[in-house]
């Protein structure tokens, strides 16, 4: 991981980019985010986020090593439970979670949305619940992503929001 990131140091360097380029396409091309080799290959594309950027739009170059898309292929293969609760909130999980789970969760949650909103956003509770169709456009128009997974450290905990329990988890 150190030599890749090391060797993508080089390309903040104009002049070296055209020779440094091509050994990291190469590198890449042994390696995948879902698979052997994995560690090495978020590192690579970690350290191309930060080292081949254009000078002018200040962009990655993401495209040179298509990379850009790294984001959606690992939560397609390692977040294969998901749920949209509303328009504004969602729920992707690493564990598989049945589809009533997922309902009793989003259940649980939308009951709390004005909450979660004023909470997170400073939002009033009155401009809070977004589900209503209010044509006053939010400050947070994204919505609200919950993210669960399971780390072998530490085993799988269940959300653990004030006032929600979410049972069997």
């Amino acid at each position: 991981m150190d030599a890749v990131v090391s060797l993508a140091g080089g390309l903040n360097h104009e002049q070296l980019r055209s020779k440094i380029r091509p050994q990291i396409k190469e590198v890449l091309r042994g390696l995948d985010i879902n698979s052997r080799g994995s560690s090495v290959y978020v590192a690579a594309v970690g350290a191309l986020s930060s080292y081949d950027v254009d000078k002018k739009t200040r962009k990655n170059n993401c495209t040179e090593y298509d990379t850009c898309n790294i984001k959606e292929r690992w939560v397609e293969q390692y977040m294969p439970s998901k749920k949209s609760c509303s328009p504004y909130i969602k729920i992707i999980a690493q564990p598989e979670i049945s589809a009533e789970r997922l309902e009793e969760a989003c259940r649980l949650v939308l009951a709390e949305e004005k909450l979660f909103i004023y909470s997170l956003f400073g939002v009033s509770p009155d401009k809070a619940f977004m589900a209503s169709g209010t044509k006053e456009k939010p400050k947070f128009d994204s919505g609200l992503e919950m993210i669960l997974f399971k780390t072998k450290a530490m085993g799988w905990t269940p959300p653990q929001l004030t006032g929600i329990k979410v049972p069997n988890w």
